[in-house]
């Protein structure tokens, strides 16, 4: 560790490609060796330096924030003192800035992907860091998705994904981080990529989505709606045909989660004219994973939606769409659509004409009740379905 002070340049890229081979290759034993002398601090000293303008000295700063993520990556106990030693971290993140302005220098997205990881190696974990220390790497992570396509092209989308879901990993938190996110005009950026291209970046971006209405309060979702979110959703989903399937899924997905967590967005939901297309979705894909996230969408509407809301669902086909959803394998598919179905029939029964739950006969034309009662001596949905038949069937149990 002493040569670590050596003023020879050379002598110190020695050492760091040692610690870099130790970290690589020793057992947690070994690495223990290596924090007992103080290898944290030493690579703290070597960063902290603003020594941009000697080339030779800020590639040795580069591999020394990389071996930093490195020991952040192996544990979150080595994530923490990596966060500990470097004290606020704006050196390291002054570094991973540098960094990634060398990618569009260089006309090459490795050394955006080396920054991009290291930021994710510091902030990926439960539980997360306090999220003060991770602040500054705030306007890295928005030039990571704004600037740096224009300059190298289709090579950046590697990192942009990344940088999204560090980005949704902050927004996962509470108050602050969101905020955060908001005061330095990360969500007109953000609601944009919806648009990109790459639908793997696509992906990323609705899991920040989906923790910004889970977790944000309503004026924070509210900068949100102001940027267009739920337009550029129904945007993928009216084009879902270019998705791969795995991606389509996850966009019911975040539906559904975004309704599971905040009922209040259903309304807005309605008004974006989402609910339409995930029904026709539902009813047109194959039986399987994908029309399953659907039906799960709907069921979640249907569970924690006003009568009004239901109403609605209904009128777009939601019934067609949990009915052929009872064919989906496995307990918990089958008992979302059951329980979408009973609460689209006790708003039947609210709301009867002559007397008569329209609901029970649209249910039946669409081979809803047939199903039901295949599966009443289930051993899995069985009793869910005899409930529902002597509820609402009783001359069928």
């Amino acid at each position: 560790m002493l040569l670590f002070r050596n003023t020879r340049h050379t002598i110190v890229e020695y050492v760091l490609t040692f610690v870099e081979n130790f970290l690589t290759r020793g057992t947690e034993d070994q690495i223990q060796v290596l924090l007992d002398n103080q290898v944290l601090h030493h690579l703290r000293l070597v960063i902290v330096e603003p020594v941009v303008s000697d080339l030779y000295l800020l590639g040795g700063q580069y591999k020394a924030v990389e071996i930093l993520g490195n020991f952040a990556r192996r544990s979150r106990r080595l994530r923490d003192l990596v966060i500990d030693s470097c004290e606020d971290l704006i050196s390291l993140f002054r570094v991973l800035g540098s960094l990634a302005d060398d990618a569009i220098v260089a006309f090459d997205a490795s050394p955006a992907i080396s920054a991009a990881r290291t930021i994710g190696y510091l902030c990926f974990g439960s539980p997360p860091p306090p999220f003060d220390k991770l602040r500054p790497s705030l306007p890295i992570l928005r030039f990571l998705i704004n600037q740096l396509e224009p300059h190298i092209g289709e090579r950046a989308r590697p990192v942009i994904k990344h940088a999204c879901l560090i980005i949704a990993c902050l927004a996962h938190g509470e108050f602050d981080p969101i905020n955060a996110l908001i005061d330095d005009n990360m969500c007109p950026s953000v609601v944009m990529l919806l648009a990109h291209p790459d639908s793997e970046v696509v992906a990323s971006v609705l899991k920040i989505v989906e923790n910004f209405l889970k977790n944000g309060t309503e004026n924070q979702i509210q900068v949100l709606h102001d940027n267009q979110v739920l337009q550029h959703v129904l945007e993928i989903l009216i084009n879902h045909d270019n998705l791969p399937p795995l991606h389509l899924r996850s966009v019911c997905r975040a539906i559904a989660n975004i309704v599971n967590y905040r009922s209040s967005q259903i309304q807005r939901m309605v008004d974006a004219g989402i609910f339409p297309s995930i029904i026709q979705i539902s009813i047109n894909q194959e039986v399987g994973d994908t029309k399953y996230e659907a039906v799960y969408a709907i069921s979640s509407a249907v569970t924690r939606g006003s009568h009004e809301q239901i109403r609605h669902l209904v009128d777009h086909g939601s019934i067609a769409a949990l009915c052929q959803g009872l064919l989906c394998e496995g307990y918990t598919r089958r008992a979302s659509c059951f329980q979408g179905l009973r609460g689209i029939l006790r708003v039947g029964e609210a709301h009867k004409v002559d007397g008569v739950n329209v609901y029970t006969q649209m249910i039946t034309e669409n081979g809803g009740l047939a199903r039901i009662k295949s599966q009443r001596d289930d051993r899995d949905v069985g009793e869910i379905a005899r409930r529902l038949l002597s509820s609402y069937w009783p001359g069928e149990v």
